[in-house]
């Protein structure tokens, strides 16, 4: 603007841009971004800086990790997800319902008993890593059947639970690429989803968003490491509130971009971080109304 237009247009740009900087300022006692004269998004985000500061004030423990996780990448991925029953990507009521509370920390239940002799908060917390929940189950198989299509996409057919494959205590992987994945090698993985609002977790999850997950990684490792000599190991690992671990999505990436190249699609990762974020609401709306509680509004 300075070397095109006149002294005078010049000047009274400079002047309104002046003005507008101390109403900012003077309006939110936030100060201008500090990289000169920066895009739209870099005011945004110090506007967003502030306000994430605000808010972390008033939260306590389980809305504090609530608040963290909604800020990790692809956490919230099944938002984006066009709802289309045919594709498999639209959610019921209640499991939406269910998703929208877990992720700000509302209200989902009355308190009562679980069939574990526990009890169920308001929040409704407590079904997502009982040993007894109904939705655990339903929930890692969505996950590994999500895993096995994605390979078979990408060109590698897979198995899953393959016989006569262990780590040497009798428990299986829960897939195996049927032809050589890397090196030459096999892939197989092995699956985990893990609550990031259980007592062991939620201290951490507080203060490291994905940590659940990431301990997660690093004992499925450690479990499997008698195998990774003949194949290559990798572990899959998210959490309830939709986080992912760094190792498993950077093998997500992996599978779409692979996935990408042979479909000549490059929305492959990303349809496929959706369709895993879905499974995960729905295990978790399963796992809590299966416990038979009671309906609230989310007002």
């Amino acid at each position: 603007m300075q070397s095109v237009l006149p002294n005078l247009i010049e000047q009274k740009c400079n002047e309104r841009f002046d003005a507008a900087v101390d109403v900012w300022t003077q309006a939110g006692n936030l100060p201008p971004p500090e990289s000169g004269f920066p895009n739209q998004k870099e005011w945004d985000n110090v506007n967003c800086t502030a306000l994430v500061g605000f808010l972390k004030q008033g939260l306590d423990q389980h809305r504090l990790a609530c608040h963290n996780s909604a800020l990790s990448p692809h956490s919230g991925d099944w938002l984006n997800s066009l709802p289309c029953s045919s594709l498999g990507t639209l959610l019921d009521n209640e499991s939406l319902r269910i998703g929208v509370a877990l992720r700000l920390g509302l209200r989902i239940c009355t308190p009562h008993k679980c069939r574990c002799g526990s009890v169920v908060d308001e929040f409704g917390l407590h079904p997502l890593s009982c040993h007894l929940s109904a939705g655990r189950f339903p929930r890692h198989s969505a996950l590994n059947d999500i895993i096995k299509r994605s390979l078979e996409t990408a060109g590698f057919p897979s198995q899953l639970e393959p016989v006569g494959l262990d780590r040497g205590d009798g428990k299986r992987p829960d897939g195996i690429t049927l032809f050589p994945f890397k090196s030459g090698k096999s892939l197989i993985w092995d699956a985990t989803c893990s609550c990031t609002f259980c007592p062991s977790n939620i201290v951490s999850s507080t203060i490291s968003p994905g940590s659940a997950a990431a301990s997660a990684e690093t004992s499925k490792i450690t479990k499997y490491s008698s195998l990774t000599d003949r194949y290559i190991f990798t572990p899959f690992a998210v959490e309830t509130s939709g986080v992912i671990g760094p190792l498993s999505l950077d093998f997500i990436k992996d599978i779409g971009r692979k996935a990408a190249q042979e479909r000549r699609e490059p929305r492959e990762s990303e349809w496929l971080l959706q369709r895993i974020s879905l499974a995960v609401v729905r295990g978790n709306a399963h796992s809590i109304l299966s416990a038979g509680i009671s309906k609230l509004s989310l007002d």
